[in-house]
Formats: C-alpha cells, sequence, structure tokens
C-alpha cells in the first residue's frame, strides 16, 4: 500500500492507493461529538487513523425537518451527513461526502430533502444524493462560490449559484447532470453577492450583497433585477417571515424586512446586538428564528417579530443553526459539532473525550495514564485492558505534565496554572502537594525512590517527599526553565537558549552551554550513555554524545516545533540507543544515536503533543489534537492500538485490524464507515469484539494470531457482501400512548445475505424473535409498552452474524397501580458433589446478601421483597428450574428480578475437549483451579459457558454439563421467560483461575459472551472479573472480594447523597472503587465487569428505610 502526504492549506491529507477496499471506523459520542477512525487495508488487515470531528472549522449547518438530518459543510473540504430521526440519539453519522478539493464555502438542501447542493473555494459545485451519499454530477466554475441555493419548488429541480468577484447569479438545471441554463446580469449592484434565497415556487430570488442591498431576481424573465437598499454593512442572511414578507439581517446585526408585494416600501429597522460584528447567520422557516454568531463570542437566537432574544457565550463558535423541538446546534471553529437547548441555552449533556486535545502521556509499570484539555485524567490497566476516570480538582491552565514512580504504584500531575498544587494520584486517590505553585514547567520521580523534582514558570526547582507531601529542598534560577529529564542522580533543564546539568541532591548546576540553532523546547538525557537530546522551535534536533559540553550533532527531518524527545533501548540489544521524536508537525520520528533518521510515522492528523515508552515492551504511546492516544511499534512507528476516551465511563480501544474492546457505553459510539455509509459497530460485535485487547497487546495476556489472521479474511469477504437494513416505519409522529401493545411496522431491504433472525426489543427487553423472513420486505410486530419511557429496537440479524438496527422512542401514558415487588434467586454452591470442587465461602456470599437485601429493600420502591434461596445440595439444575418458573409465574410487568450466583463456571465445546476455570478461588499460591484445568484446546467455534451446579461430578464430562449445568444459553431462556421490564444478573463466578496461556482466547470469549448477555435477554449484567482472572476469595472477609463490595454497596455505602437509594448504577460505582482497594490490599487483580443494554439501573436498597 502507498501512503501520499499532501499539505493543502496546512491541512494533511492522507490518500491511499489501494486495490481492495476501505473503511473508516467511527467514534461518535452522543450529541455530536464525534471521532472519525479512518481504515484501510495494508496487506492483512487495515491502516487506521483518526482525527476528530471535522477538521477544521465548520462554515455551515443545514436542517432538514423531512428527513431530519443535518449537514454540516467545513473547511477540512468535507460534508457529513447527520441523523436526527425520531427516538433516535442525535449525532449517528449517515454520510461522510468526498468529494471537494477545498473549503466548502456554500450549501443548500432540496425541499424534500432528497438532494444536497455545495460549492467550495476552488469553484467547484456538486450534486449529492443525500440518501445515497454519491455524487450525482459536477462541475467546476473556476472562482469561490459565495452563496448558492435549491429551488424551493420541487417540480423545480433547478438551482442558482454565486461566484466572487462576479455580479451574476448562474441557473442550472439539476435534473440528471449539472447543466448551467442561463443568468443573469447585476452589474447595476453595488456590491457582490452575499447570501441567496428561493421564494415563490421558484419564480423569484433574494439575493443579500457586501453593500448591505436585497435584490430580488424574477426567475421566469430573468428581467433587470430590482435592487432596495436597506442597509450600509453586509447582508449576512435572508429568510422569509410569511407569504408576503421577507427579513434581512446585516453584519453590523440590524434586522429588517421588506415586502414582496412592495418591496420599496421600507419598514423599521432594529439592532439585535449591543457589540461585534455578526460573523454567521442563519434563518430557520418553521420556529422563524434568526441563529447568529458575533465576534464577540457570543451565540444569540432573535425572534424577528416579538424582537426577544436570548444568548449564551461561545468563544469558539463558527455557525449556528435552529432546528426542532427548541434546539440548536453550533459549529465551532476546530471542527466540532455542539447540541444546544433554546430553553435553557445550557449545552445539554455533551460528553467530554473524544473530540478533547490530549496533552499529556505517562506509561508507568501497571498503567498508561493521558491527561486531556478537559481536566480529565484517564489511566489504562495493562493487566484488564480497562480505563478509568479521575477528574482534577484544578480547571484552569491546558498545560500537563505526568510522571510515574519506578514502582508504578504513584502518579504526579504538574498543571500549567497559577496558584496551583502538584497532585499525586495513589491507590485511586487523589492528594495535592504544595499551594500557591507557580505553573509547573516539568516534573519527574527521582528513580528508585517516592521523591519528586517539579521545575516552575517562576524559576524554582523544587524536590518533594511525595509520601509525606512535605517539600525536601529547593532552589530558583534567574531564568524559568522550559523542560526537564532525569537520569540517576542527575537531571537536565532547558532555557530558551540554555541547557544545563544539574545535580540532583544539592540542586546545583554542574554544566551549561549556551545553543545557537534556535529557541529550545524540550530536552530528553540518556541514563545508560548520559547523551543529551534538545528540540528546537523550528523543528530540529540537536544530539550530544557526550554531555551537555560536547559537539551537538544536528538533526533535520521535522518541520515544525519538537514537542517530545525520549531515548530507547533497544529490548534484543539494550546498548543500542535510539531516539524518538514527535512534533508539531503531525509526524513521529526516530533517529539513531548519531543522528541518522531511521524511520518516519504519522499516525495523528493533528499536532502530536506528547509520547512516552511502555516499560519492558516494544512499544511507545502517543497523544495528539485528534483526540487520541495511539500505541505504536517502536522500530517501524505503525500503530498497534488506539485508545480513545469519549466520557466518563465510555473508552474503546480499536486495533489497526479493526478488533476493538469498549465499555458499555463506547461500544455504541463506534460506527463503520464503508463509501460513505455508515453502520453501527454493533452490527459486527459478534465478529469484532475482542475483550481485554489491549492486555493481549501489552503483553499481560496471550493472543491467538491464527485465529485473527483467519477472522481478517473472513472479514474481508463478509464486508463486501450486501448487508440488509431494517427501519421502523411506525410509529413516528405519534409519541404516547394510552394502550399496552402497539404495532410497530418495520421496512426490511432485502439483500442476496440470508437473514437468520429478527427480533423486537423495547428497553433492552426482547419481546418478539422470529427467523422467518418477511414477504416484500415489510412486517408488523405487536410489543408490549411499560410505564413512561419505551425504547423500541428492531433488530434484524444476517446468517453470518451481522446486525443491522432501527430505533425509536414512544411513551405510555399508563401509570401502575401498585407499587412493584422485587424478586430474588440467589444461589450460592460451596459444597460440590464432586469434594474437589469445594470453596469456602460462596453459600456465605449468597447467604449474607439475602439478608441485606432482606433488611435494606427499598420500601418507598418497593411494596415487598421475595426471596428464594438455593445453596449447596438444593443448588440443582432441576430446582434452579423450578425457581426460575415459579417467580415467572408470579412476577408482573413493573416487578423487578435479580439473579445471583455464586460458584463454579466453565466453558465448553460440543466436542469432547473443553476449557475450564475455577471462577472462585482463594489468593493463596496453588489454586484449586489448577486441578480443573484439562488438555486441549477449544476450536473458535461451538463453544458454550456453564455455571457448574452442584451434582456436576465432572467439568470434563460434555454430556454431564450439558444435562445439569446451566449454560447461558438456557439462562437466556429463562431471563426471556420472566416479563418484568427490568431484571438483573450478578455473577461471582466468571471463567478464570490458574490460567495459562492455552486458553486466554477461549477465557476472552467467555468475557463476550457474558457481555452479550444483556443484549439477547434485557438484563443488567454484574460479573465479578474478566475471564482472564481470578474471583477471589478472602479467608479474612469470609467472602469473595466482588460479594464484600456487593454487600458493604447494598448496606448504604453505594447510596445516592441526594435521595438515600442504592441503584444498580451507584452500586456500579461503589463496586469498581471498592475492590480496586480490595485487590490492593490482597495484592490480586481483578476487574468486575458492568454491562446493560438499554437498561436502566434500577433501585434496589434504600439507606435508613
Amino acid at each position: 500500500m502507498n501512503v501520499n502526504y499532501k499539505f493543502l492549506n496546512r491541512l494533511a491529507l492522507i490518500t491511499y492507493k489501494y486495490s481492495c477496499f476501505s473503511f473508516l471506523f467511527l467514534l461518535t459520542c452522543q450529541f455530536f461529538q464525534v471521532c472519525i477512525v479512518e481504515a484501510t487495508p495494508k496487506d492483512q488487515g487495515f491502516k487506521v487513523v483518526v482525527q476528530t470531528n471535522h477538521t477544521a472549522q465548520i462554515n455551515s449547518i443545514l436542517h432538514s425537518e423531512i428527513t431530519h438530518q443535518i449537514i454540516s459543510a467545513s473547511n477540512d473540504n468535507f460534508i457529513r451527513v447527520w441523523s436526527t430521526s425520531p427516538g433516535q440519539e442525535y449525532g449517528r453519522l449517515l454520510h461522510i461526502l468526498q468529494g471537494h478539493t477545498d473549503n466548502v464555502t456554500a450549501t443548500s438542501i432540496q425541499p424534500e430533502g432528497k438532494n444536497l447542493v455545495s460549492g467550495d473555494r476552488d469553484g467547484k459545485v456538486i450534486l449529492w444524493n443525500l440518501f445515497s451519499g454519491e455524487i450525482e454530477s459536477e462541475v467546476l466554475l473556476g472562482e469561490k462560490v459565495v452563496a448558492i441555493t435549491y429551488s424551493d419548488d420541487t417540480d423545480q429541480n433547478s438551482i442558482a449559484v454565486a461566484l466572487e468577484g462576479e455580479k451574476s447569479v448562474h441557473f442550472f438545471d439539476a435534473t440528471k447532470t449539472l447543466k448551467e441554463s442561463s443568468s443573469v446580469d447585476i452589474s447595476q449592484s453595488g456590491g457582490e453577492i452575499t447570501t441567496m434565497l428561493a421564494y415563490n415556487s421558484w419564480r423569484q430570488i433574494a439575493c443579500g450583497t457586501t453593500a448591505g442591498e436585497v435584490i430580488l431576481l424574477n426567475v421566469t424573465t430573468k428581467k433587470t433585477p430590482q435592487i432596495i437598499k436597506v442597509s450600509s454593512s453586509k447582508i449576512m442572511t435572508i429568510g422569509r417571515l410569511n407569504d408576503e414578507t421577507l427579513v434581512w439581517m446585516d453584519e453590523g446585526g440590524s434586522v429588517g424586512t421588506v415586502s414582496m408585494i412592495q418591496p420599496n416600501s421600507m419598514s423599521e429597522q432594529w439592532k439585535c446586538i449591543q457589540a461585534g460584528k455578526i460573523v454567521s447567520a442563519s434563518y430557520s422557516l418553521n420556529d422563524k428564528l434568526f441563529s447568529i454568531v458575533t465576534s464577540k463570542g457570543i451565540v444569540q437566537w432573535i425572534d424577528p417579530l416579538t424582537r426577544r432574544n436570548k444568548s449564551i457565550e461561545h468563544q469558539s463558535a463558527s455557525s449556528v443553526a435552529s432546528i426542532e423541538s427548541g434546539q440548536i446546534v453550533i459549529g465551532t471553529r476546530d471542527g466540532r459539532l455542539q447540541w444546544f437547548t433554546r430553553s435553557s441555552m445550557i449545552e445539554a449533556s455533551v460528553p467530554q473525550g473524544s473530540n478533547v486535545i490530549q496533552r499529556a502521556v505517562v506509561a508507568g509499570k501497571y498503567a498508561l495514564a493521558i491527561m486531556n484539555q478537559n481536566y480529565e485524567l484517564w489511566v489504562w490497566d495493562y493487566a484488564n485492558g480497562t480505563s478509568t476516570l479521575f477528574q482534577l480538582p484544578d480547571k484552569s491552565g491546558a498545560d500537563y505534565h505526568l510522571s510515574y514512580s519506578s514502582s508504578g504504584d504513584r502518579l504526579a500531575i504538574g498543571t500549567g496554572s497559577s496558584n496551583t498544587s502538584i497532585y499525586i494520584l495513589h491507590q485511586d486517590s487523589l492528594v495535592s502537594i504544595g499551594s500557591n505553585l507557580t505553573a509547573v514547567k516539568g516534573l519527574t520521580f527521582i528513580p528508585g525512590t517516592n521523591n519528586l523534582l517539579s521545575i516552575h514558570a517562576n524559576g524554582m526547582i523544587n524536590l518533594w517527599n511525595t509520601e509525606t507531601k512535605q517539600l525536601i529542598t529547593q532552589t530558583k534560577t534567574s531564568q524559568p526553565q522550559l523542560a526537564l529529564s532525569m537520569a540517576g542522580n542527575l537531571f537536565v533543564t532547558i532555557e530558551k537558549k540554555i541547557i544545563r546539568k544539574w545535580d540532583t541532591s544539592t540542586l546545583r548546576i554542574i554544566d551549561s552551554s549556551v545553543v545557537s540553532e534556535g529557541t529550545l523546547t524540550t530536552c530528553e538525557i540518556d541514563s545508560s550513555s548520559g547523551s543529551i537530546a534538545v528540540g528546537y522551535e523550528n523543528g530540529n534536533i540537536g544530539i550530544r554524545a557526550g554531555g551537555v559540553m560536547s559537539k551537538e550533532i544536528l538533526c533535520k527531518g521535522h518541520t515544525s516545533k519538537i514537542n517530545q524527545l525520549r531515548w530507547v533501548a533497544d529490548i534484543l540489544t539494550p546498548s543500542k540507543r535510539t531516539l524518538l521524536s514527535c512534533s508539531k508537525d503531525n509526524s513521529t520520528r526516530l533517529w539513531s544515536s548519531a543522528g541518522k533518521q531511521l524511520v518516519s510515522s504519522i499516525n495523528h492528523y493533528t499536532e502530536v503533543w506528547d509520547l512516552d515508552i511502555i516499560p519492558n515492551r516494544n512499544l511507545a504511546a502517543s497523544v495528539g489534537n485528534d483526540g487520541t492516544c495511539v500505541l505504536f511499534d517502536m522500530r517501524s512507528l505503525l500503530p498497534v492500538i488506539k485508545l480513545v476516551t469519549i466520557a466518563p465511563s465510555s473508552w474503546v480501544a480499536v486495533t489497526p485490524d479493526g478488533f476493538f474492546d469498549a465499555s458499555s457505553t463506547g461500544i455504541g459510539a463506534v460506527n463503520i464507515v464503508s463509501e460513505n455509509h455508515s453502520l453501527p459497530l454493533e452490527n459486527y460485535i459478534t465478529l469484532l469484539e475482542k475483550p481485554s485487547i489491549l492486555s493481549q497487546i501489552i503483553g499481560t495476556i496471550k493472543s491467538t494470531e491464527k485465529r485473527e489472521s483467519a477472522e481478517q479474511g473472513y472479514l474481508s469477504k463478509l464486508f463486501e457482501k450486501p448487508t440488509p437494513s431494517i427501519r421502523i416505519i411506525s410509529p413516528l409522529s405519534v409519541k404516547y400512548f394510552s394502550q399496552d401493545v402497539i404495532l410497530l411496522t418495520v421496512e426490511l431491504s432485502l439483500t442476496s445475505t440470508k437473514i437468520k433472525e429478527i427480533r423486537a426489543v423495547n428497553n433492552g427487553n426482547p419481546l418478539y424473535i422470529s427467523d422467518e423472513e418477511p414477504l416484500r420486505g415489510m412486517m408488523t410486530i405487536p410489543l408490549q409498552l411499560y410505564p413512561g419511557k419505551n425504547l423500541l429496537r428492531v433488530i434484524c440479524v444476517t446468517s453470518n452474524g451481522v446486525e443491522s438496527f432501527d430505533t425509536v422512542t414512544v411513551y405510555s401514558t399508563s401509570q401502575p397501580q401498585v407499587k412493584p415487588n422485587l424478586y430474588i434467586l440467589a444461589v450460592g454452591i460451596s459444597s460440590y458433589k464432586n469434594r474437589e470442587y469445594d470453596l469456602k465461602y460462596a453459600q456465605n456470599d449468597a447467604e449474607s446478601l439475602c439478608a441485606s437485601l432482606r433488611e435494606n429493600f427499598s420500601k418507598s420502591e418497593y411494596n415487598t421483597v421475595s426471596i428464594k434461596q438455593l445453596v449447596n445440595d438444593n443448588a440443582t439444575v432441576s430446582s434452579l428450574n423450578s425457581a426460575f418458573d415459579d417467580i415467572a409465574g408470579q412476577i408482573h410487568i413493573n416487578d423487578r428480578f435479580i439473579f445471583y450466583f455464586a460458584g463454579h463456571g466453565t466453558l465448553i465445546s460440543n466436542r469432547n475437549s473443553m476449557s475450564t476455570g475455577d471462577i472462585r478461588a482463594d489468593p493463596s499460591p496453588l489454586l484449586k483451579t489448577e486441578s480443573l484445568q484439562p488438555s486441549g484446546e477449544l476450536s473458535s467455534t461451538d463453544k458454550e459457558y456453564y455455571l457448574v451446579t452442584h451434582e456436576i461430578e465432572s467439568v470434563r464430562d460434555v454430556q454431564s454439563l450439558q444435562q445439569f449445568g446451566m449454560s447461558l444459553q438456557k439462562l437466556q431462556a429463562k431471563f426471556l421467560n420472566i416479563k418484568c421490564e427490568k431484571k438483573a444478573i450478578i455473577l461471582d463466578a466468571c471463567h478464570s483461575g490458574a490460567i495459562t496461556s492455552t486458553f486466554i482466547e477461549e477465557q476472552s470469549g467467555t468475557t463476550k459472551a457474558l457481555r452479550q448477555l444483556p443484549r439477547n435477554s434485557g438484563v443488567y449484567l454484574m460479573s465479578a472479573a474478566l475471564s482472564t482472572q481470578v474471583a477471589r476469595e478472602s479467608d479474612y472477609l469470609k467472602h469473595g472480594l466482588f460479594t464484600t463490595a456487593l454487600i458493604e454497596g447494598l448496606n448504604g455505602r453505594a447510596a445516592s447523597s441526594e435521595d438515600k437509594q442504592v441503584s444498580l448504577f451507584t452500586l456500579q460505582d461503589y463496586i469498581q472503587k471498592r475492590i480496586k482497594k480490595l485487590v490492593t490490599d490482597s495484592h490480586t487483580n481483578q476487574t468486575p465487569i458492568f454491562r446493560s443494554d438499554d437498561t436502566d439501573g434500577f433501585i434496589v436498597t434504600q439507606l435508613n428505610n
């Protein structure tokens, strides 16, 4: 695969030449916070590149109320089409329209929403099909397109175009191809056209000009236009107030009207802004509102009839549009789209993350830490591959510095704020050291200690003891030191023109050298050789092999500021040293110690801010303006995996092959885009999801390369096949229903790919499943409604496992007559028929859980609690089946149900080899699971996970497991038979134990199976550990660690501070934090799994009933 890099208007465009196909992995955050991951194949797999939303200023935003779409056009040469269909979350990407070669400057949409016409700075005009995302026709006019309008008459498929430097309007027939039909001369005008509006069924066009004129053109006769001078300022936009009146707004904020009947009769004008100029304006015919952005950073909405207005401050806004239901979409100068509500003028739940600039990264012994510009610290754990968010209390300053201690248990964070502190993250707690410090310019732990060195903007150099939080010693320089690098008992700093070497213990200068190359930006000392590397503002790098005073070797290659340098020790040949660099020019480069450039790579679309080396692995990590962290191979600099943080508890890790791991909310934020079409990654979840993939890549656990290679080939064939799509036809316009059952009408686009199953779910609960393909692609499904909100989703599953879906939200006005009941089925097996399988505390876990729920269930939420408890020899498959059936016969639609299981679990194949593991173990060196490990290796298909009941004597006996075990398939069927809306499964049981690498892939499959249980049966899932981990028991606590945290939370520690209620959501938050402390104390590693699919985290217990 060849890669050509072109730099146009400071925008790096990457053109891939390939013979196969291209994909985009799209990470879409709710309400338009978006990250696009572009993937193209290379030999085997894909090349993945990540960018944020649009990569440059958004110039215009259009909205179609008929097709429920938003169209954004940007200086990045792209147009993006987003869905706002009823019931769907705003921001799902439908199309990426690629065809312009310069800034997109003007757009207009056909009244029925079928077509879009756009123009750019090069003078290219493109006609798009918005249903397919394809180009229908294009024409090159040679000059910048300044205004464009579609006919307002659906029978007249025509457009009008105005070009920069011309005083004429060009008319085009847009029926099939763009063919110019005529033009009208407006040379009598005193200015150039800035905006256009078609009205009166394509009989007339109103144009605004730079001279403050409104020009009325007769489209039919093309006679001399009527020019009306209305203002001394440029006209920004024109709208239709009613059938007789046009309304305009000028650059100075004046608003006035023009009569269509008597154009020369001047109306009263009034001022809508107090200061500044208008930089962008649009008019909504439906709302009769102007939406404007001013040069003072104000976004404002104005009613020209009542002259009422509301505004918010938004310093980065570049464009704005009013859409349905009182909502506003704002485009920003850095390419983001944000959703607001006019009623409150407050940004509505815009998650931070994927589009946020990542400013610093540091790789520790056990985790990777990333700091972004939203004061968020994300810590990625190597062992379990998951990410945790910590919010910094310091809200000012955008410059951050990170350092891990040698032991890996302490992380130091320095900020660019004034009057700040340094923060230390230790055992998931943030503490501060120092106060009223000036901005931190650099910090680093002294190797082998918990002492920390920091440099500050006022010239202070401080040495801290992070255990006592005390200052050990300090010194001050006449000029601030700008960067810091540590090597044993020495460290190096830089000023703008000076390199200094210091003694760590005394903080005294050893050597200094003045540079002549330019302004210094960063430095790095090699702890092995003592070589010093420095970076310059002009992009050059200097290497001083003999220390500060030695001759400098100049390395040229970067074209802009060097942001970070790191010396690299080759894993195979530690004495061989190379140097990594990253720059403002978007590139990362590898240099020999002699200054020769070895490799160059662009892994970020925008500036690379920081990089670091992952200890004891041949991997490095870099972060940039595109909102991603890229882990790459240190020899080739090619990306290995990309980490994207989207919102609290929402993250995605995706490889160049397209395989991914994600949090439960992160999965819904990922799309695949192929040839301008966007499909949710959930459609391919069974093929692409790889739990703990980061851990596999880091090397904490081992993956099976042969299987992944085979799957890659399968994916290539899979994406070439047409995929059926499913769409909800009704209900759409009606939102509220008084009846208990409604009819859902869906349309299925049939293809050659066979359909395996069609499912309809409500709030995550499957209510309809069919394996019959509908005739003529249409079908009607009766669905039960729950009181209140109902999120209806219809899913089509193909024979090869690909899914497509559509959603709509409706509301039931019926109210439950009585409070719900809470039903509990708890199983704990400490004593097995085969005594080798016995556990210590599973019975105690189940009994203690039941006691807690009986005592603390929320009496304000529930009428009563009903508990069924099965322990030891009572926990047979027949008793489990009976208990499930009894509850199914009693439970009502508004009741709640929780199933809890503590015991063993195993993964088997339906042939006579299996992988199994103890899901509960004590932390002793010799785990009981060793006796459960069979020989042989599973195939990648035909596997099933079982909860091991009391009567199973051997987990190697497949027939016994199938007869007496509780498979996930059986469990799913039992949950489907329980017809209440809200239910949960809690497993202190996971496919884990004394794991060998032979079984990792199978165990990863178990985690995957558990994760997908909520999608298939509508349950909220809590599971004690990843399948690659042991779910531990504690002799001291007399419980499993997971259940200890669970019971503590239910007893009140997870209660909301507002209403003292414990919900599954607050319980999840508490367990995640508490389990980290418990496993740290027991020197183990255990990561619970939490999953839900459109399922509410319902209330369980209440503090102080």
